[in-house]
């Protein structure tokens, strides 16, 4: 049975500082592990967010540049093409049908004009639009 154990105490000094007992030496080395926990989380947490914010910025750039974008809903007939649009758009626009008839039977077209608000600076926001074009089935 351990009765005393030396240590190095890493935050104050690299001299060994003895240990009295197994209680005493878990104790240390639950708290060394906290501390430990808590320097890394903070280190992680503020690199998320700087990840995060240049994700932000990134989008942001390129929303400035494009200002626009185009989508092509293709292919086979009865796949889920229009209830992929209405799922981009947030609300039901072109018809869909659960039986084994299409119900879109011409290319349609659907405009999102949006507004994005970064998260960086609340001054900063851009106005864009996305087209969305639902085709009839294609066969092979």
């Amino acid at each position: 049975m351990v009765q005393s154990i030396e240590y190095y105490d890493l935050e104050h000094s690299s001299e060994k500082k003895p240990v009295q007992g197994v209680d005493e030496l878990m104790h240390r080395i639950m708290s060394y592990w906290q501390k430990l926990n808590q320097k890394v989380s903070g280190f992680v947490s503020v690199r998320i967010e700087n990840l995060q914010n240049m994700v932000d910025n990134t989008y942001f750039l390129l929303l400035l540049m494009v200002k626009q974008a185009n989508i092509v809903v293709c292919g086979s007939a009865c796949v889920g093409k229009s209830t992929l649009v209405n799922s981009l758009c947030g609300k039901e626009v072109p018809k869909t049908s659960s039986s084994l008839c299409s119900a879109t039977d011409e290319m349609k077209k659907y405009v999102l004009h949006q507004t994005y608000q970064s998260v960086n600076e609340a001054a900063s926001s851009t106005e864009y639009s996305i087209t969305i074009w639902d085709t009839s089935g294609i066969e092979s």
